[in-house]
């Protein structure tokens, strides 16, 4: 390689250090703005509270016969619509009474779900909009039974959601559990923040009474003497299907209703 030609690379090459000197210092004109996003979510609160009288039933000495009802209110103290309020029973403790040395006419040992199919439930709701909505009739013969196997997660009965699916109509029977709230197909659906709304559902468990007797006169219900249930009854409120809010600016006032208000 002749003389001549190492120095013309080594121009080259201090030609391009510099070109690379002048690419990290170069600058050009530019404007740099902010978009903001503040996202708050809204609130789904739903207040179960009583309606003329206590909300639960702690009720003991029961005779077959007997009935309890009871009205419960149920009132969105929070800024998005309530879509639905489902019911179950997610517990029951069960104590089977059988006294050590217990007359065996009286007493008799049985399962927590034959006690439960002892008490028959009706259920009507009532809304501010002053439409009544009958959710379970007593010719239904529904009992704490059928609601329990169907609505429980660890029984989910067949046949009991079968029986409890063909009873219970008018929007009252959702994803597999009881719903409470209004089912009318209007601004009153579910319980909205706008207009504002409050369900008050009757409730009523009748201890029922019949007579089956054995060969020896001893009447079948017998068995079901001292026994008692603990049931938890769980209301859960579901929030409607979400909507593109794109064209929204500030508070989006259609969560507050129906559908998203349409």
């Amino acid at each position: 390689m002749s003389l001549k030609k190492k120095l013309t690379m080594g121009a080259l090459s201090a030609t391009l250090g510099m070109s690379l000197v002048g690419a990290g210092t170069w600058a050009a004109f530019n404007d740099i703005e902010e978009v903001n996003a503040s996202l708050a979510a809204g609130s789904l609160d739903l207040v179960v509270d009583e309606y003329n009288g206590p909300v639960n039933f702690n009720i003991s000495n029961l005779k077959p016969g007997d009935t309890m009802t009871r009205y419960i209110k149920l009132d969105n103290a929070g800024t998005l619509a309530i879509k639905d309020v489902l019911l179950s029973i997610d517990s029951v403790n069960f104590t089977d009474y059988l006294p050590v040395g217990a007359d065996s006419d009286i007493y008799g040992a049985n399962t927590a779900d034959e006690y439960l199919s002892q008490f028959k439930v009706t259920l009507l709701k009532t809304g501010i909009e002053g439409a009544d909505e009958e959710i379970i009739s007593s010719a239904d013969n529904i009992t704490l039974a059928d609601i329990y196997l169907a609505t429980n997660p660890d029984q989910l009965d067949p046949v009991a959601i079968a029986k409890l699916s063909a009873a219970i109509g008018n929007g009252h029977w959702v994803d597999g559990h009881v719903n409470l709230a209004s089912a009318a197909q209007n601004q009153w659906t579910g319980l909205p923040v706008n207009p504002a709304d409050f369900d008050t559902v009757e409730m009523s468990i009748e201890f029922v009474e019949y007579s089956i007797r054995d060969a020896r006169g001893v009447e079948e219900q017998n068995k079901y003497q001292g026994d008692t249930a603990d049931i938890t009854f769980t209301l859960e409120a579901r929030q409607w299907e979400g909507q593109d809010v794109s064209d929204e600016e500030g508070y989006v006032e259609s969560n507050e209703q129906a559908r998203n208000g349409q």
